[in-house]
């Protein structure tokens, strides 16, 4: 099977940045992006061909709302992709390339193994699917998951849901300890579990905004509503191309 690989041209580009030794303050993100040719495949029916679009769109807004933020050290993007490839180097985020597109947990594995190499401690994993984050939300949730965890002598996982609490929409984690990843149908609690069979206690943390992916059309349409009610979120590149697209109204 042709697996995702990293390249030496790749960790060489890992090793140029500033700072790539990490300490306890110093936050990794994680973000893995699916070929565009075969992403958002539940949205064929109401995007079409725009579905590449929308991808694109809330990639770009996920690493704005990361340099934005305040504890955000280096964002690495895992793809086989040449496009988002090239979105992600203009958002000043660092890629791993994967030579074919193998689903999310393999492509999460890579990525952790190399982040790991490098000497990061504490690492979130965020899909490219969440537009409404914010810099400010991002580093809300990651204090509060700080401060829980402090009190904590044995290893814990910080767990962000999506709105229905079926998905996994931010994960902390210490990549130097054992974590079986289990991205899919009802991964927050498979990921709760996972926690616990590792000997690690889950430390849940809720956002509004960070729980609103984009799967499907009602999600959509849940996006749209919530833009139109908070009209600051309207400067977001995923709602001008709603707009641009006729799907605003």
């Amino acid at each position: 099977m042709n697996g995702p690989v990293f390249t030496v041209e790749t960790e060489q580009k890992l090793r140029q940045g500033k700072n790539v030794a990490s300490g306890d303050e110093e936050l990794w993100v994680l973000v893995p992006v699916k070929s565009l040719a075969h992403a958002k495949q539940r949205l064929a029916d109401c995007m079409g061909a725009d579905r590449e679009g929308l991808t694109i769109a809330m990639l770009k807004d996920v690493l704005k709302a990361l340099a934005d933020s305040s504890k955000v050290l280096r964002v690495v993007i895992v793809t086989a992709d040449p496009k988002v490839k090239m979105i992600a180097e203009q958002g000043s985020a660092l890629v791993i390339e994967e030579k074919s597109s193998t689903g999310m947990n393999v492509a999460i594995h890579l990525g952790i193994g190399v982040i790991r190499k490098l000497g990061a401690i504490r690492v979130v994993i965020l899909p490219a699917d969440i537009p409404l984050m914010t810099g400010a939300e991002f580093d809300r949730i990651a204090g509060l998951f700080e401060h829980e965890a402090q009190n904590e002598t044995g290893g814990y996982i910080g767990i962000s849901p999506s709105s229905d609490e079926g998905g996994t929409n931010c994960l902390f984690l210490d990549p130097r300890r054992a974590f079986t990843f289990r991205y899919g149908p009802d991964s927050f609690n498979l990921h709760r579990a996972s926690a616990a069979k590792c000997g690690q206690r889950p430390i849940s943390l809720y956002s509004s905004t960070i729980s609103m992916d984009i799967d499907e059309r009602q999600d959509v349409d849940a996006l749209q509503s919530f833009c139109l009610q908070n009209p600051e979120f309207q400067e977001t590149a995923t709602w001008k191309f709603l707009r641009q697209t006729g799907r605003t109204g």
